[in-house]
């Protein structure tokens, strides 16, 4: 399985926060966009999600 990193900020209240929230082991749509993560030196890819919602 694959580990990806993604931040959504200002979710907590809304319907994405809550999809992302009750997700565990569906499939989910996502919105978003890649951005370069610099953290402690190390230099890696990470989705800031705009929107998500449950594929179901």
């Amino acid at each position: 399985m694959l580990a990806y990193q993604a931040v959504m900020f200002r979710a907590a209240g809304t319907a994405a926060g809550a999809a992302l929230l009750g997700a565990r082991g569906r499939r989910l749509h996502l919105a978003g966009r890649v951005v370069r993560d610099d953290w402690q030196g190390r230099a890696r890819a990470e989705l800031h999600l705009d929107d998500a919602a449950g594929a179901d």
